[in-house]
């Protein structure tokens, strides 16, 4: 039993950090779009990529990481919208001191910082959101 629990860790730390791959990346890549082609400051880019990235993420956690089919109720935005708080809490000033003290292109430093915050949002994400999600547990289960 114990082996199986390790595996479905393993298991879903590997699709998180492939869902976070993504994530910042098209984060990045919003960021540089609308720098470049609508002559957002960085700031502004990055404030204006967050809630796509931010959508794109819980959407693919949800359904792909934590394999959670069940219907998005009031508990899980809440619970997201927390660790969206505390995640941001990370992000925002990585983002400041990656930018404004280190001089990286905007859309270089969300990436940094967005890829800093990831062992935060992991926990969160496993402990809180979704932590009642059956359907991998059921599949090591049926396994074991």
């Amino acid at each position: 039993m114990r082996e199986g629990l390790r595996s479905l860790l393993a298991h879903r730390l590997v699709r998180f950090g492939i869902v976070g791959g993504t994530v910042t990346v098209v984060f990045m890549g919003l960021n540089a779009l609308f720098s470049r082609y609508f002559g957002f400051s960085p700031t502004l880019a990055f404030l204006a990529a967050y809630p796509p990235a931010l959508f794109l993420h819980y959407t693919l956690n949800k359904l792909w990481t934590f394999g959670d089919s069940r219907k998005t109720s009031r508990r899980h935005l809440a619970e997201y919208l927390v660790s969206v708080a505390i995640t941001f809490a990370i992000q925002w000033p990585c983002f400041q001191v990656l930018h404004a003290y280190l001089h990286i292109r905007g859309w270089i430093a969300a990436g940094g910082a967005n890829v800093l915050q990831m062992a935060a949002s992991f926990a969160l994400l496993k402990w809180r959101v979704f932590k009642q999600a059956p359907a991998l547990e059921e599949a090591v289960k049926a396994e074991l």
